[in-house]
């Protein structure tokens, strides 16, 4: 190889070195800050009861966004248990169980867990507990 063949091999290995690098800082730095995204949904968490105090399996749940009309339905497991995920922080939501028992979410704050306790009862006052998250 002659001087201006080594300069340019030189060069090039230098350049190349430099994007390898640069490609190198820009994934240490990008990585974190996917991994460390913020929660931009909030959740309802809710437990069904007959008037007995037992879970209720397989009710039917809807919960509406009453800003928006917009509803998602799910099925309380063996447990009577359900979990609305993916919700618009805000609210108010309505919480509705076999189309005969509704409760009102008056607000879910932005990342948390709105917990509540909803009693098929006709009588049955509503227990509600707020679980920050």
């Amino acid at each position: 190889m002659n001087l201006t063949n080594r300069t340019l091999a030189s060069r090039l290995q230098t350049t190349l070195s430099s994007i390898v690098a640069g490609l190198t800082v820009a994934m240490l730095v990008a990585v974190p800050v996917a991994v460390n995204a913020q929660e931009t949904t909030s959740s309802i968490r809710g437990k069904i009861l007959d008037p007995n105090g037992n879970p209720v399996a397989n009710a039917a749940v809807v919960v509406e966004d009453t800003r928006n009309g917009s509803l998602r339905t799910y099925t309380s497991n063996s447990d009577g248990l359900f979990l609305a995920t993916r919700l618009l922080p805000g609210g108010p939501y309505r919480v509705t169980v076999n189309e005969t028992k509704s409760v009102q979410v008056t607000s879910v704050s932005l990342g948390d867990t709105y917990s509540l306790i909803i009693n098929m009862t006709q009588d049955a006052e509503i227990e509600e507990i707020v679980t920050i998250g």
